[in-house]
């Protein structure tokens, strides 16, 4: 590797990899509110007029997503009693369970989020874990943008409503209207739906400028897999790389945002991956492999769950680059984060 690319690669790391942590408990400060930008005040107490539709999934949905395989906790059935607080704090113990590939609860943390909401409509927290929870199960559920399943469609739409309710229940938290932006545009995206499109573009845009450090990856992630690499909206993603390099956030002064120190414990490699995956959906085979070999010199590889998809990305970068460049979309390979690496690849540990 040529010195030059590799200080590129290592600038970048300082930058857009931050997104990848999608949770940890501290988020600095925003940096601009834009003008463009709706949410509700910190201090507003509204919800969802039926908090409880997204408490549990449809009874006939069945999940098929990757990784983990264990089968899943079955459901709680909380009792009235019990003090929200604590569904609240077993939920989110559930969520963070399957988030990281530990053990497969997500059902579980469904039922518990879902009862901790109906006990406290005010829970910004559990309405946040809730969405994000319906987000992880559609993401590792996906495998065409154009063709999705029932269970895909609900999760992502559920996903919505919980996030749409979390924004303006979470405070001065700066990223929760990120991940809100991401569902509303995957809502878009699978419905075919133009304008519900163009709210979540807004939606991730206004997010960029509250926290560009951490919200440029919600755009990334979202639009990125979704678009052809001529879509203005590709090119619009490949920008905000260029301009993150210019960013000085790093596993030195951001161990948790731009490092694996926080709840994305393959944060860098995650995000190299993607790196790579979106240069050669451009057609730049050179740039692409930058990012995959650079990923792989970093600490946490050695326990990176998705070594193996890096090391055939690096193998195979020219076809895969031809796959994306030719006429024949049937073809194309898919992008980091679709199906099982959704959110596993810079979660699971």
């Amino acid at each position: 590797m040529r010195p030059i690319l590799a200080c590129a690669g290592f600038a970048l790391l300082l930058t857009v990899i931050s997104g990848c942590s999608s949770d940890d408990d501290s988020a600095a400060a925003p940096t601009a509110v834009p003008p463009t930008s709706t949410p509700a005040p910190a201090t507003s107490t509204a919800v969802p007029a039926t908090p409880t539709q997204t408490a549990a999934p449809s009874a006939t949905a069945t999940h098929t997503a990757g990784p983990p395989t264990e089968t899943a906790t079955p459901a709680a059935t909380p009792t009235a009693t019990v003090d929200p607080a604590i569904l609240a704090a077993d939920g989110e113990a559930a969520f963070f369970d399957t988030l990281y590939g530990t053990r497969n609860r997500e059902e579980e943390a469904i039922a518990l989020l879902g009862a901790a909401i109906a006990g406290n409509p005010s829970d910004g927290r559990s309405h946040f874990l809730l969405g994000m929870m319906h987000l992880f199960r559609a993401g590792q559920a996906l495998t065409d943008y154009t063709n999705p399943s029932a269970f895909v469609l609900e999760e992502v739409a559920r996903a919505q409503v919980a996030l749409d309710a979390a924004v303006p229940l979470s405070g001065a938290d700066p990223r929760v209207p990120g991940f809100r932006g991401a569902a509303t545009f995957l809502n878009a995206v699978v419905n075919d739906d133009d304008e519900l499109r163009a709210l979540g573009l807004q939606q991730l845009r206004d997010a960029i400028v509250l926290y560009p450090d951490f919200n440029n990856f919600s755009f990334l992630g979202a639009v990125a897999p979704a678009v052809p690499a001529d879509d203005p909206l590709f090119l619009e993603a490949l920008e905000l790389v260029r301009l993150a390099i210019a960013s000085g956030c790093g596993p030195l002064n951001e161990p948790e945002i731009c490092g694996n120190e926080g709840k994305a414990p393959h944060n860098v490699q995650g995000a190299f991956l993607m790196f790579g995956d979106m240069y050669a959906k451009a057609g730049n085979a050179t740039q692409a492999l930058v990012y995959y070999r650079f990923g792989l010199q970093l600490p946490g590889k050695d326990t990176w769950p998705f070594r193996a998809a890096m090391e055939e990305r690096i193998a195979t970068v020219q076809d895969r680059v031809a796959r994306w460049s030719d006429e024949d979309p049937s073809n194309d390979p898919p992008f980091a984060g679709k199906g099982s690496e959704a959110c596993a690849i810079c979660h699971y540990k």
